[in-house]
């Protein structure tokens, strides 16, 4: 049973026998035998747990401050090493740039709190009631990293060094061995940064790159400029040195290549760079993808995997209608969450939303930035027949679908086709 202390504000997760039960299964995960699972859960190692699962705030001696410290060093050297074993095609020196990136993407603090989440870490982390309500993705990071380091220190101490991290090493194994890594150049670097790339190498002829927002209501709008023949402001100390300055423009021409509109001012930019990207290289304007990404690419990681409700249960859980990080890879949308199904109809998945809807999810539960699914689907490039498609799938499951004013303006009117006409008084549209 969990128990709050009212009077401290302190949220006290148990450390009973259901508490054991999921250290036993986390270590179960590392191949571990069960006289060795015992010894790693009998009463000194798991006040150890215990404080790996512990606030500073809840007790100032024996939190997990120091055991995730040890872990986060351990999740860091595992993501590298992981790279290289699960794509031994890296392990070279053009490699090393390409394990930089995947570090980046899928590093410790981008893929932890998930991980923790969906192995049921939460209702254990002893913590203020406050610090739960405002920090729940650093402390499931920190808990998470806390596990690994207490894990470690107490096969160290009890074995030799260095037989800790090899079990942590199995674990995150075990874990990372389902989720779906890619190597494609595409995959790897965001729109964005591909965007800052192409004028990086063309800036002396396309000019500076600009982003400008205005935000209504709920949805924000971006342009992405070039600016033909102008040019970087520069300053000259005392000492005759120049500095650049990013932030001011001089002179020149802006001349609009890229539109996007999300919820998320990151969103939102992401879509217009990709909007950019695809307009210059029309006008002849591109950064060739580097050989070794071709390379060490494979027809594997080209194919996309098939999202049918096993996979989606894997990937997600079996609670369809949580909110989850659904952008773990970017930097960009660490804040960022929605239900499984919002993610596939924002990205316009079809046997994603499909087995979303099968499995029982929620048409109407909004995002954390207070989009519908409904909203999602229509906000982007106009792709009629996907849209229809996806839309018969929802309306299989219900009578009626909530959709905000603007998104119906701004979006839906532009859907001609006969079919959107017909559902428009299945819509419940929200101010």
């Amino acid at each position: 049973m969990m128990s709050h202390d009212e009077q401290k504000g302190i949220y006290l997760g148990s450390r009973g026998s259901d508490f054991k039960a999921l250290i036993s299964s986390l270590l179960r995960k590392g191949g571990l035998k069960s006289k060795y699972i015992k010894m790693l859960t009998d009463p000194e190692a798991m006040k150890i747990y215990g404080c790996a699962f512990t606030s500073e705030l809840v007790d100032p001696d024996n939190n997990y401050q120091v055991l995730e410290q040890v872990g986060d060093l351990s999740g860091n050297k595992f993501i590298v090493n992981y790279m290289y074993e699960r794509f031994p095609q890296l392990d070279c020196a053009e490699g090393v740039k390409v394990v930089a990136r995947l570090r980046i993407n899928y590093g410790a603090k981008e893929s932890f709190c998930e991980i923790a989440r969906k192995l049921g870490f939460w209702e254990f982390i002893s913590a203020t009631n406050d610090l739960r309500q405002r920090k729940m993705k650093p402390l499931l990071e920190d808990v998470f990293e806390a596990f690994l380091g207490a894990t470690e220190r107490i096969l160290d101490s009890r074995k030799r060094v260095g037989v800790g991290y090899a079990i942590v090493h199995d674990i995150l194994a075990s874990i990372f061995n389902e989720m779906d890594i890619s190597l494609r150049y595409e995959d790897l670097y965001d729109a964005k940064t591909r965007l800052k790339e192409l004028f990086d190498l063309h800036e002396s002829s396309l000019g500076p790159l600009v982003y400008k927002e205005q935000k209504q209501d709920m949805i924000t709008f971006a342009t992405a400029f070039r600016v033909h023949g102008g040019k970087y402001a520069e300053k000259t100390d005392k000492f005759g040195n120049i500095t650049v300055d990013k932030k001011r423009i001089v002179g020149g021409k802006y001349i609009k290549i890229g539109e996007g509109s999300a919820a998320l001012k990151a969103d939102t930019q992401q879509n217009a760079a990709a909007a950019a990207l695809d307009l210059l290289k029309k006008q002849g304007w591109s950064k060739p993808v580097p050989s070794v990404y071709t390379r060490f690419n494979n027809a594997s990681d080209e194919k996309e995997e098939s999202l049918d409700t096993q996979t989606i249960k894997k990937l997600w859980g079996s609670d369809m209608n949580a909110l989850q990080t659904t952008r773990e890879k970017s930097k960009y949308q660490s804040k960022y969450q929605s239900t499984p199904l919002a993610l596939y109809c924002r990205t316009r998945k079809i046997d994603g939303v499909k087995a979303c809807l099968d499995l029982g999810a929620d048409h109407n539960v909004p995002d954390s930035e207070g989009m519908f699914p409904t909203d999602l689907i229509f906000i982007g490039k106009t792709d009629e027949s996907v849209v229809k498609k996806i839309l018969k799938r929802m309306f299989k499951k219900t009578d009626t679908l909530k959709m905000h004013q603007q998104v119906f303006t701004v979006y839906f009117t532009g859907y001609i086709d006969e079919y959107f006409g017909k559902i428009v008084e299945k819509l419940v549209l929200i101010d």
